[in-house]
């Protein structure tokens, strides 16, 4: 068993990976994710690689209701197994606002990407109406679970609730 490869064979981090992993994504992840679409993006090679993947409202975001657990469930670990374990990069962006995410393979992830989102929690938010009630938080603050996952700073205090949970 010690010779038994623990990484993927088939699939590198090349663009042939990346565009396969990009036609596969939609049909293969729609039970969990929703419908998708493969779209064009510019690679750092300047190259145009089909294997960006346009989730256009996330059913795991949808059904958590949670921005925490989309990102410490899903995005990080998702980008960890697949670019530490398998060495395959892969970029996932949540849009918080419309419930969209983006995930593009052969890129890796921005540290920076949840920087630009508003973090409030979504209006049904059990989390933020359990904080609120307990009054141990400001319920606008960002979520707690994304700030732990995600290393974000309460520096958005007073971010307004929004998103596709209104």
């Amino acid at each position: 068993l010690a010779q038994f490869p623990t990484k993927p064979q088939l699939l590198r981090d090349n663009r042939a990976s990346a565009e396969l992993l990009g036609w596969l994504t939609p049909p293969l992840f729609r039970f969990l994710v929703g419908p998708s679409t493969t779209e064009r993006w510019t690679h750092p090679s300047g190259e145009q690689w089909r294997s960006r993947v346009v989730i256009e409202r996330c059913r795991f975001l949808e059904g958590a209701a949670c921005k925490g657990m989309c990102v410490g469930l899903c995005q990080q670990p998702t980008e960890r197994f697949f670019g530490e374990e398998l060495g395959l990069p892969l970029s996932m962006e949540p849009n918080f606002a419309d419930g969209s995410c983006t995930m593009t393979w052969g890129q890796r992830p921005r540290a920076d990407a949840l920087a630009e989102q508003e973090l409030g929690c979504f209006r049904e938010c059990a989390l933020r109406s359990t904080a609120a009630a307990d009054q141990r938080r400001d319920s606008d603050a960002p979520c707690e679970l994304v700030s732990q996952h995600a290393a974000i700073t309460p520096d958005g205090a007073g971010v307004p609730a929004r998103g596709p949970m209104e």
